[in-house]
């Protein structure tokens, strides 16, 4: 099997969305690529990408890579609606990203630029209100939209993803998973697994085709909440030394890590 953490951070995403280290000045990540990087490969991960906030600054960092592929979280908004949604989008050029963040204001035509172009992503957090509530009608178009959703986000708790999770299994679709870290806490300790690949374009084959699973652990409020901010406690959140090795066989993509 092969591995990748779908989702996390570096320095490149610097606006934070949240408040208190918006008053505060900080970074939303404090984690260089590189070591996003070093510390993906020592968690066992096959494959590493980096998914910033609309940019791909951080990626480009370690895009030199053989087992690195191109990727940002793009910020995409129903066309003349308040209704945001967060997209993971993975293997992607420095074209495709000025296209994508052009068209950001559609998210229905970003969709569509990334299936034409052979291009996989998945939807972040599903239930997460990026901006204005999504609607019962959103998500039945996202669905549509997009058939890969992340139903396992490492730094949500495992009640907060189980809606996702409940959604695709019930109306079909593939379910992956990322750490979602900012601080270079929990990088590779949620991931997604996939059939052997030797190459990143095999991986993401794989999931466009929906054959993968989310594995690994699941967040709680709290550790959420210190993952984010690790200043408050040192660099591991209050912990003595970083996280254990992720177990791959541990969990099934539905099951409580």
């Amino acid at each position: 099997m092969s591995t990748a953490d779908l989702h996390c951070h570096s320095t490149a995403s610097q606006e934070s969305r949240l408040g208190v280290q918006q008053a505060l000045g900080l970074p939303e990540c404090a984690t260089p690529p590189e070591e996003v990087y070093q510390l993906a490969k020592r968690r066992g991960m096959d494959f590493v990408t980096i998914t910033d906030h609309d940019t791909i600054a951080g990626g480009l960092e370690i895009d030199d890579r053989p087992d690195t592929f191109l990727s940002e979280e793009l910020t995409a908004s129903f066309r003349g609606e308040p209704q945001a949604v967060h997209v993971l989008c993975y293997g992607i050029t420095p074209d495709d990203h000025e296209w994508l963040q052009a068209h950001s204001g559609d998210v229905e035509a970003c969709a569509g630029y990334l299936h034409d172009h052979g291009r996989a992503c998945a939807l972040a957090h599903p239930f997460y209100a990026v901006a204005a509530p999504l609607t019962a009608r959103h998500r039945r178009r996202l669905a549509q939209l997009f058939p890969v959703w992340e139903t396992r986000n490492g730094s949500r708790a495992r009640e907060l993803n189980l809606p996702a999770a409940i959604y695709i299994e019930t109306h079909g679709g593939t379910g992956v998973a990322g750490s979602d870290d900012h601080a270079g806490v929990d990088i590779g300790r949620t991931f997604t697994e996939t059939p052997p690949a030797s190459t990143p374009e095999q991986f993401l084959a794989h999931i466009r085709a929906g054959d993968a699973a989310g594995r690994g652990d699941q967040g709680s409020a709290p550790s959420g909440r210190t993952q984010r901010w690790p200043w408050r406690s040192g660099r591991w959140g209050g912990r003595r030394g970083p996280p254990a090795r992720p177990t791959r066989e541990r969990c099934s993509p539905w099951s409580s890590a």
